[in-house]
């Protein structure tokens, strides 16, 4: 019999990393996805060399112009060919230029997580770097407006269908650019250890009662949001009574809609952290709407974790429909006929242990590390 091969940490390697996950900065969905990035990485040996795109020393116009016209003069250069654009894709490339020289030993592979960004991608292949994208939406479907969306949606298409491979966080996407020829994959969104932790704390104390309340949660500086929860309202003020419970309304500048809230309906506002807490213990579920948009990609997961069971209408639920205790309402008689069957704490999500080890294999062996076949099974939790 062939002894088996023991079970050692990976060797230590490098790779360029253009993130949303900076030092400082505010935790959000797209944040808390960067984190799941690089924590499945990390436990795959993997070390980011950050990319500081607004360095001071790479704020010389002329130098980034010459290195833009270049880039421009190119048949597959992006977009239209502005000053604004040719500049900024010339300073791409002398700061990617000066990443790879102070980083000799790092290969030059560049994950993209901001695909808004197209010229950043642009610069990384002309430069020699491969490309993998790692999309937090499709832009150009989740612009705001009634404008033609088409033009932009084609340029994105390009610009991903040029990438090594592209790791989506939705399943609807992967779908997508798989259509359009993309090598993609879906990699679900499950929160890194660190985010993890504070809710799994949050759903060991739930203690919700009878007739428990339900929660509406959501800011309000978020277009699709406050659309989503102005149609709440609206259904609310329809059919006064109908849900049979006490109905919350918390979150970022919720307050600016005090002269719209129907009869049972009770605004919190902008609640503290301590309250926000107290709400995910004691409400019997939440309520998320979005007519339009890229749906709660990152907060069903996390709501789940903290033991609330979720219900959502519109395309709030989109890529979370196989979670246990995710339930469609689109209506407030959808709610109230749910209400009775709700469990007292959500089933806990699994981490997409496999989809996770696929992602850390293939960034690896776009690394130069051993082949994705040999590789044991990479440690994500």
């Amino acid at each position: 019999m062939t002894p088996s091969r023991p079970m050692c940490p990976p060797a230590p390697w490098t790779y360029f990393h253009s993130t949303r996950c900076l030092p400082g900065a505010r935790a959000y969905g797209g944040v808390n996805r960067s984190q799941q990035l690089l924590h499945v990485l990390q436990a795959a040996g993997g070390q980011p060399v950050p990319l500081n795109l607004f360095p001071n020393e790479h704020a010389d116009r002329n130098g980034n112009l010459r290195a833009g016209l270049a880039l421009a003069l190119r048949r597959d250069f992006p977009g239209a060919r502005t000053y604004s654009r040719i500049w900024t894709a010339g300073r791409y490339a002398r700061l990617l230029g000066a990443a790879r020289f102070a980083n000799p030993g790092t290969p030059p592979l560049l994950l993209w997580e901001n695909t808004a960004d197209d010229l950043l991608a642009h610069a990384a292949r002309s430069a020699g770097f491969q490309v993998v994208a790692l999309p937090h939406d499709m832009v150009a479907l989740n612009r705001e407006g009634k404008g033609d969306r088409l033009p932009a949606f084609n340029e994105e298409i390009r610009a991903l269908a040029r990438t090594l491979a592209t790791f989506t966080i939705s399943e609807e996407e992967n779908w997508l650019l798989r259509l359009f020829g993309c090598d993609s994959e879906w990699l679900p969104y499950h929160p890194s250890p660190l985010v993890e932790a504070p809710l799994l704390a949050t759903r060991a104390n739930r203690r919700p009662g009878p007739n428990a309340p339900v929660l509406i949660l959501g800011s309000i500086s978020n277009p699709q949001t406050r659309a989503g929860i102005l149609h709440q309202l609206e259904m609310l003020r329809a059919c006064p009574g109908i849900v049979g419970r006490q109905i919350l309304l918390a979150g970022n500048d919720t307050d600016t809609l005090a002269p719209l809230i129907p009869p049972g309906v009770t605004l919190l506002g902008s609640a503290s952290d301590d309250v926000l807490q107290d709400l995910l213990q004691t409400c019997a579920v939440i309520w998320i709407y979005q007519h339009t948009g890229t749906g709660a990609l990152t907060r069903v997961v996390e709501t789940l974790l903290a033991g609330l069971p979720v219900a959502g209408g519109g395309l709030a639920l989109r890529s979370a429909h196989h979670h246990p205790d995710v339930h469609p309402a689109d209506t407030p008689d959808d709610l109230a006929r749910l209400l009775p069957f709700l469990p007292s704490c959500a089933r806990q999500p699994r981490r997409p242990i496999a989809a996770e080890t696929l992602f850390a294999r293939k960034i690896r062996l776009l690394a130069g590390q051993e082949a994705a076949d040999t590789l044991p099974p990479i440690p994500v939790s």
